[in-house]
């Protein structure tokens, strides 16, 4: 017996196979629904000089997350025997089922202290470094926080009159462990956090003087996170006259980064005043790694 990230257990044995079907693989049989994962909280950068500002952000996170795996029986040595193996005590035809499970978590997320200078330029474009440090306040057992991290980028950016465009691209080194996260974990014990990559670019359109079009394509490579996949294996059961062999499909781990691409658009406003509504849309431009189809962010910031 063994038990995945999210509690969800899968069994071999006494001549047959109980199947969690595969997400990744696209089948309708088993959903993963993370929905909706909502943070609010806003850098406040304070000017030390006028290239050198300082901020921090501590969040409010709130997770909701559901999983329904439709469990199978393959009968296999007992397929004389349907009653051996039922999900009802008496009923032979009860060879599937379907486990629910969901849960939600609302708190502190990581706070982050971040720093920037400008190198170059001024005006509309320009070159900074800036450093991000990730406090390892959140709960990660409920996956308000990831643990602690330190970040340390390049930031672009250029344009002229209504056009603007901007690129970053950074290396981010993480600590700590997480027990029983990650891709591997159902073979080990705790996870180590994953370095990573980042890379960013994109551009806004000032529509006109309070309302602003974005669009970003953002990269992450996870360093060494580990992949998971599809193998054919066998499974040795005894027949009704003859040891037999039957082949399933199953996860295997293997080594390797993980290479996440993300597209992003909204819109930043100015109702009144000193304040700025951003929306944006979040959504995966390539199949690798667990993502939602369609993130949401909203957020509501005032100058003061």
């Amino acid at each position: 017996m063994s038990r995945s990230p999210l509690g969800l257990r899968s069994v071999s044995g006494m001549g047959e196979v109980f199947r969690a079907e595969d997400t990744q693989l696209g089948r309708e049989a088993v959903p993963i629904q993370v929905a909706p994962a909502f943070a609010a909280g806003t850098p406040r950068p304070h000017g030390v000089t006028n290239r050198w500002d300082v901020g921090m952000v501590v969040p409010l996170v709130h997770v909701d997350l559901a999983a329904d795996v439709q469990a199978t029986i393959l009968r296999l040595a007992t397929a004389s025997d349907p009653l051996t193996h039922t999900f009802e005590a008496g009923s032979p035809n009860a060879t599937q089922k379907t486990f629910h499970q969901r849960g939600t978590a609302t708190g502190l997320g990581d706070a982050v202290v971040r720093t920037k200078y400008r190198l170059l330029g001024s005006g509309n474009g320009g070159l900074a470094g800036a450093a991000d440090i990730r406090l390892p306040t959140g709960d990660r057992d409920n996956l308000l926080g990831a643990g602690g991290q330190a970040k340390i980028y390049l930031i672009q950016s250029g344009g002229f009159n209504r056009l603007m465009q901007h690129a970053n691209v950074g290396y981010t080194s993480a600590w700590g462990k997480v027990p029983n996260a990650g891709l591997l974990s159902a073979v080990g014990g705790q996870e180590s956090m994953p370095d990573e990559i980042n890379y960013a670019a994109g551009a806004e359109f000032v529509v006109e003087s309070r309302l602003t079009v974005v669009g970003d394509v953002l990269g992450r490579v996870l360093r060494h996170a580990g992949r998971l996949d599809v193998v054919s294996k066998p499974f040795v059961y005894q027949g009704r006259t003859a040891v037999e062999t039957a082949f399933f499909d199953e996860f295997e781990p293997r080594a390797g980064n993980l290479n996440l691409t993300l597209g992003s658009t909204g819109i930043r406003f100015n109702p009144v005043g000193n304040f700025l509504l951003s929306v944006n849309l979040l959504f995966p431009l390539n199949g690798s790694g667990l993502q939602s189809h369609l993130s949401t962010a909203i957020g509501l910031d005032y100058s003061f």
